[in-house]
């Protein structure tokens, strides 16, 4: 195993659907039946959500699929942008000392064109220009890269294109002996919430669908899940999906807890959003919140993704001066052959390596992957209350997934 490809994959899994098994079986056509590692958010995702499920049976599901290893992104890279979201999930990768291929879907996956796009600067004046006119930082962006060249225009028509730009980007000082593998999705789009069909729905519309309508036989037809004892286990799991009371009363004490000064120092708002998050505290819900403090400017991904940061900073913690350098390689899962590929890291990993957190865990780390873990703890607790209404301790008590 030692000389042959690793593959690795960037998810959420939220929920593990029909296009990821797609994607899977595309890098084993395309590489040979090589491993592959699924590098993966916790708690929490990018789109400043809670996770429908918790990260164990999300891991669970993606052994299940044909994925051999299972890491967690840490939450400080997950709240944020794309580009540092790629960088958190390239850092795993390249510390395992194993991973030689970054797998990912992308609407128009011509790689060629992806890596010029990735090496190119983009034409500031314009992209300054389209920002103070309150233009989105995506749009923004887009307009930057298309004055350099028209024909980069087809790249930013698909949100899987611009997290595929983010990686190809971040790739290049990140991780930059890895080789990109860019793969054409299948199915409906990332955000699209419409109706569920069998065919190939995206996360969007099955979590949408679930919130809804419940576990009927369709959500899980679309999801590919024909054992019924596997359905049951399913339909039986918390999820913060169908308790969103509780975290929009979490947030509205949260919100009425601070002032901006703490806002400043406690997460990553910039020019006056912590303003913007203390005048809307009064609208009611977590999402009332993110709609009157987004726009055109500011998109509600990262307001959401903001708010979360700050239910899981508290009074102690922050998500400012943190980098997305991975500080450790959380296991959530493996089989057979990510035990042997747990074996070989034993080698190769340039970070620490661990599952279980113990009172002892600190003790290993920097103070910089200290306050790194103590988010990613603090995350898990806030889906966990959001979920079942009380703190479980799951970081302390669940074991990697094993197959």
């Amino acid at each position: 195993m030692e000389s042959q490809p690793v593959a690795a994959i960037t998810a959420e899994y939220n929920p593990f659907h029909k296009g990821h098994a797609h994607q899977i079986n595309v890098i084993r056509e395309t590489l040979g039946d090589v491993p592959i590692i699924a590098v993966m958010s916790g708690a929490v995702t990018q789109r400043g959500e809670l996770a429908l499920w918790d990260k164990w049976e999300r891991a669970r599901l993606a052994l299940r699929n044909g994925v051999d290893l299972v890491l967690e992104i840490p939450a400080v890279s997950v709240l944020r942008s794309a580009d540092h979201f790629a960088a958190g999930a390239l850092s795993v990768m390249g510390h395992t000392g194993l991973v030689t291929h970054i797998c990912f879907g992308m609407e128009n996956p011509d790689r060629a064109k992806l890596t010029r796009l990735a090496a190119e600067i983009p034409d500031i004046e314009t992209f300054e220009k389209a920002l103070k006119a309150g233009t989105s930082y995506a749009e923004s962006m887009a307009l930057a890269y298309t004055k350099k060249d028209p024909a980069y225009a087809s790249f930013f028509k698909g949100s899987n294109n611009l997290l595929a730009l983010s990686y190809a980007k971040m790739a290049r000082t990140v991780f930059p002996s890895a080789t990109l593998l860019p793969i054409l999705r299948k199915g409906t789009p990332y955000n699209e919430e419409g109706r569920l069909t069998e065919k190939a729905p995206s996360a969007a519309a099955l979590r949408h669908f679930l919130e809804k309508q419940g576990p009927e036989a369709i959500f899980f037809a679309a999801m590919g899940i024909k054992d019924k004892e596997e359905q049951a286990h399913l339909a039986a799991l918390p999820s913060p999906l169908f308790h969103k009371q509780r975290l929009d009363l979490l947030t509205a004490y949260a919100l009425e807890s601070v002032d901006t000064e703490h806002l400043s120092r406690r997460i990553e708002v910039t020019e006056g959003l912590e303003r913007a998050l203390v005048k809307a505290r009064g609208k009611g819900s977590f999402d009332a919140i993110a709609a009157a403090c987004s726009g055109r400017r500011y998109s509600r991904s990262r307001i959401r993704r903001l708010l979360l940061q700050l239910l899981c900073a508290g009074e102690t913690r922050a998500f400012t001066g943190l980098s997305d350098e991975a500080p450790y390689l959380r296991i959530l899962a493996f089989s057979k052959r990510g035990r042997e590929l747990l074996h070989l890291m034993k080698k190769t990993a340039t970070r620490p390596v661990f599952s279980l957190v113990n009172k002892d865990t600190p003790r290993h780390l920097d103070e910089e992957a200290r306050r790194k873990l103590s988010l990613d703890l603090a995350a898990t607790s806030l889906w966990e209350l959001a979920a079942t209404g009380t703190v479980k301790g799951g970081d302390y008590k669940k074991p990697p997934i094993k197959d």
